[in-house]
């Protein structure tokens, strides 16, 4: 996979996942960033 060798992409795949966990964290305190 060249993709893999493009900081580019590892850093959007990190950031997806980084934003994902931090979603789930904030649904369990019965916030929402996306929203505010």
């Amino acid at each position: 996979m060249r993709f893999e060798r493009i900081p580019a992409v590892k850093g959007a795949s990190a950031h997806v996942a980084t934003t994902a966990k931090e979603n789930e964290g904030t649904r369990e305190l019965g916030t929402d960033s996306s929203t505010t």
